[in-house]
């Protein structure tokens, strides 16, 4: 399941990607990334702890849903007639994507590091965490990988495939059991 919740990890450098494709300007579109990254950081931890305490679970899977929905229509957003991604109305669009993508994956992260250790117990924890970020590494290299050669066909195709993967990944996790005390 982890494996296919990447939408929100892989997905922002395509939106960078089809940023300056567009025409938005190099440095002043990197500034506004740096500024969404940074924020985002800083309100998804206190935002997304919280929920995490709560149901692990349904952060996990709610927040590669939603990270996936704001994908998709991130790309029905540029790919209207008209779009003008050197505009400063495309400039908000590609900032304002990159600033929800990168919080969502917040979200994804601390549902999943928390789901992880209250799965398990005592010394198991140690365990868990090792190989599942191991697993992980991995598993970003292929999907990354994929979607890398499925941006040749176009950027947007890259962001609909992992959009599809978070939609499939978040259903599958509907499907784990509950580990969080508070939501059982």
């Amino acid at each position: 399941m982890r494996g296919l919740i990447l939408v929100s990890s892989l997905s922002p450098p395509f939106i960078v990607s089809m940023s300056v494709a567009s025409g938005t300007g190099a440095l002043a579109g990197l500034g506004g990334f740096i500024l969404a990254s940074g924020l985002a950081s800083l309100v998804g931890g206190r935002i997304f702890g919280r929920l995490a305490d709560r149901s692990s679970r349904r952060l996990m899977t709610g927040a590669a849903a939603a990270a996936s929905v704001v994908s998709l229509g991130f790309v029905a957003a540029v790919s209207l007639p008209g779009f003008d991604g050197s505009s400063a109305a495309g400039t908000v669009v590609f900032v304002g994507g990159y600033f929800l993508l990168t919080l969502l994956h917040s979200g994804v992260r601390v549902g999943r590091k928390t789901y992880v250790l209250d799965v398990a117990e005592g010394d198991l924890r140690t365990t868990y965490v090792a190989v599942s970020n191991s697993a992980m590494g991995i598993i970003l290299l292929v999907v990354g990988g994929i979607s890398t050669a499925v941006a040749m066909a176009g950027v947007e195709w890259a962001l609909v495939f992992l959009a599809a993967l978070g939609l499939v990944g978040a259903a599958s996790g509907l499907r784990m059991p509950e580990v969080s005390a508070a939501a059982r």
